[in-house]
Parts: C-alpha cells; sequence; structure tokens
C-alpha cells in the first residue's frame, strides 16, 4: 500500500477529471506496474474520490472523473 501526498500553493477547487502518467525508466528492462484503486484531492474541507482501479504499465496514461 502507498500513499502519495502532492501540495499545492493555490486551491484547485472542484475538478473534473484527474491525468495519471506512469513513464517507464530506459534504465530498467523490466516492465514496472502500478495498481492504482482511487485518487483523493482534498480542497478546503472538500474531499473528490477519483476511482481508477486498473493497472498502469509501462507509459500509461489514464484519465479518470469524479466518482463522488
Amino acid at each position: 500500500i502507498s500513499e502519495y501526498r502532492v501540495r499545492t500553493l493555490i486551491p484547485l477547487g472542484r475538478l473534473l477529471f484527474v491525468r495519471l502518467e506512469m513513464e517507464k525508466w530506459k534504465l530498467l528492462e523490466m516492465e514496472d506496474s502500478w495498481f492504482c484503486s482511487y485518487v483523493k484531492v482534498t480542497s478546503r474541507g472538500e474531499t473528490q474520490t477519483f476511482p481508477c482501479y486498473r493497472w498502469l504499465v509501462g507509459n500509461d496514461k489514464v484519465e479518470i472523473r469524479d466518482g463522488t
């Protein structure tokens, strides 16, 4: 289980979608993969949840819409 926190200097407001990108490391010969269950964004006390429930592999990009 991994959790990554990203902070911003300005409030983001209500988001329409979140874009996740995974970059393949050229130095690694093996495929790297990551399973993302969801992304949570909290701004000014309001939390949005973006359900993903998929594997990201190689140079995958995915855009997920708000699920709350």
